[in-house]
C-alpha cells in the first residue's frame, strides 16, 4: 500500500511538471502537453474566431463609411487600402479556417498577420489623409488592438508583439511622414497606449485561466484514469486470490480428509500394513 501511495505521489509530481507555465510567454513548459493544448483549445474555439474574422471584414469595410466623410473628394487611396486589400485578406483568412487540415498548425501566424494587415492599413490611411483628418484614425489602432487581443483569441505573447510593432510604426508616421500638432499627437499617445496596455493585460488574465483551467482539467482526467487502474488492479488481485484459495482448499480438504482417517486408524493401527 504504502508503495502504491509513493507510486501516485509520483505520478501526481510528474504531472504538475509537465503542466507547469512560463508565466512570461504563457506557454507550457512540456512540448508535447504544450501542443495538446493547441489542438483541443483551438477546435473548442475556432466557431468564435470564424465569427470574429468574419466581423471584423464587415466592421473594417462599415469604417470605409467615414473616409467619404473624413476626406471628402480624395477618400480612393482609403478604399483602395480597406476594400483592395484588407477585406480581401480577412475574409480571405476566415474561409481558409473551413478547408484546411493545417489550420491548426499555422493559426497563430494566421491571426497575426489579420491583426497586423488591419493595424497596418490604418496606419497607411493616416499616412495620405491630409490635415486635420490625420490625427483621428488613431482610433481604430485602438479597436484593431483590442479585437486582436481579446477578441479573436489571439495569443497574449502574439499579439504584444504585432501592438509593439503598430504603435512604433504610429509614431514614425504621426512624426516624420505626415507629421501630426504636439498637442495631438501626446494625445493621441496617452490613449493608444493606455488602450494597449488594457487589453493586452485582459488578454494575458484571461489566456492566463483558461491554460490553468485546462491543465487542472488534464490533471483531474489524469488522476481518474489512475483511480481506475487502481480499482482494477485490486479487482484483478482480490481474483486471483480467490482462484489461488480455491484451487489450494480443494487438495487439502482431501489431504485432510485422509489424516483424520490415519488419525481414528479407521483402517488398523498405523504402520500396519
Amino acid at each position: 500500500m504504502a508503495l502504491v501511495t509513493a507510486t501516485r505521489a509520483h505520478d501526481h509530481d510528474r504531472d504538475e511538471a509537465r503542466h507547469e507555465l512560463n508565466m512570461f510567454t504563457l506557454t507550457f513548459k512540456d512540448k508535447k502537453v504544450e501542443h495538446r493544448y493547441v489542438r483541443d483549445n483551438m477546435s473548442k474555439e475556432l466557431p468564435l474566431m470564424r465569427l470574429s474574422l468574419f466581423f471584423a471584414a464587415v466592421l473594417y469595410g462599415a469604417f470605409g463609411i467615414l473616409d467619404y466623410y473624413m476626406m471628402p473628394g480624395d477618400y480612393g487611396p482609403a478604399w483602395l487600402i480597406r476594400y483592395g486589400i484588407v477585406c480581401p485578406i480577412l475574409l480571405t483568412a476566415f474561409a481558409s479556417t473551413y478547408g484546411s487540415i493545417y489550420y491548426f498548425r499555422f493559426s497563430q501566424i494566421l491571426l497575426s498577420l489579420c491583426m497586423a494587415i488591419c493595424g497596418f492599413g490604418i496606419i497607411a490611411m493616416i499616412a495620405i489623409s491630409p490635415p486635420p483628418t490625420n490625427d483621428t484614425y488613431y482610433a481604430g489602432l485602438i479597436m484593431v488592438v483590442f479585437f486582436g487581443a481579446v477578441l479573436v483569441r489571439l495569443r497574449f505573447i502574439n499579439a504584444s508583439m504585432v501592438s509593439l510593432s503598430l504603435i512604433v510604426s504610429y509614431e514614425i508616421v504621426a512624426i516624420y511622414i505626415n507629421p501630426i500638432p504636439l498637442k495631438a499627437l501626446v494625445a493621441n499617445n496617452a490613449f493608444l497606449v493606455m488602450a494597449s496596455l488594457t487589453g493586452h493585460f485582459g488578454s494575458y488574465v484571461q489566456e492566463l485561466f483558461i491554460r490553468r483551467n485546462w491543465a487542472s482539467t488534464q490533471m483531474l482526467m489524469r488522476g481518474r484514469e489512475l483511480l481506475a487502474e487502481s480499482q482494477a488492479a485490486n479487482h484483478a488481485k482480490r481474483e486471483f486470490l480467490a482462484i489461488v484459495s480455491h484451487e489450494l482448499r480443494t487438495p487439502l480438504n482431501a489431504i485432510i480428509g485422509f489424516s483424520e482417517f490415519l488419525k481414528m486408524e479407521m483402517f488398523g493401527p498405523l504402520g500396519s500394513e
